[in-house]
Formats: C-alpha cells, structure tokens, sequence
C-alpha cells in the first residue's frame, strides 16, 4: 500500500516497494507511457522506426520482456497482407498492426508497424500509416504490402 497527501513531501507506504499483481490497474502507466510519447511526436512514423530500433537492440526492456513481445509480434496473426504480404517466404517480420474504424466511408487509421529480417541480410525496421482513406481495406493493405515489399528489395540489392 502506498499514499500520499497532495502538497506533503512525505509518503505513506507498507510494503510500498514490493512488486504485486497489477491486473488491470497496469493499463494506467502503459497510457502515461503511450501519451507521453505521442506528446513528443514519437508515435510519428519516425518516432515509431526509433522506437523499434531502440526494441530492436535491445534497449528499454529486460531480455525476458523482450523476447517475449518479439515472440508475440513475430506470430500475430493479425495484418498478414500488410508488411508481410508480397514479401519472400523467408523473410522473418514482428510487426503490430493497427486499424481504426470506417465512418463516412473513411477509414482514420491502416497501419503496421514492424521489424523485417532475414538471415544474411540487413534488418529493415519499418512504419507504414495509410490515414483518412476512403479506400478498400484490401487497398490500403496492399499499399502497406508493396512499399514494405519495395524497400525490402532495394535494401537487399545494395548489398
């Protein structure tokens, strides 16, 4: 347990420092986390490749923390027509996606956001945002495809 009175400099805690079971009062500092960097614009798509360059190295969380999110974002089964979707077999990809509703005929957000790698090869961190478009999904999924697809080659032919 652990208080604090408003305008004192002094806590209150018993066993304040001991790690407990969050459920799903974690949400609370995820979204002080997330707001914090949409505030500093990090959430742009530059923001978000240095995000996953700083995942990538391996920056930001425990080994077990990381393995784990990388674990999960290599086999989501969400978006396989997005980063993954025209490149080769043996390319690797973590990626979140992200996707808003449709109203209006507009769709706000079709994203994807990942990491490409394949043994041998230049590892490619990557984020595509198709914002308030009124077309398809299978368009806006196929936008994401070809530029992932696209860059994927030109970073492999400069090898």
């Amino acid at each position: 347990m652990a208080a604090q009175v408003v305008g004192t400099k002094k806590p209150i805690g018993f066993h304040d420092s001991d790690h407990f079971p969050m459920q799903s009062a974690y949400k609370f500092p995820i979204a002080m986390a997330v707001l914090n960097a949409v505030d500093r614009s990090q959430l742009a798509p530059r923001g978000m490749v240095q995000l996953l360059k700083t995942f990538q190295e391996g920056r930001g969380l425990s080994r077990t923390s990381q393995a784990l999110l990388f674990q999960l974002m290599t086999q989501t089964p969400t978006g396989p027509q997005r980063l993954k979707g025209l490149l080769p077999a043996g390319a690797l990809v973590a990626h979140k996606t992200g996707t808003s509703s449709t109203k209006n005929g507009m769709t706000a957000a079709t994203n994807d956001v990942g990491i490409i790698s394949e043994s041998g090869r230049p590892t490619l961190l990557i984020a595509v945002f198709v914002s308030d478009s009124p077309a398809e999904t299978t368009v806006r999924e196929g936008v994401i495809a070809k530029i992932a697809s696209q860059l994927w080659r030109q970073q492999t032919q400069r090898r």
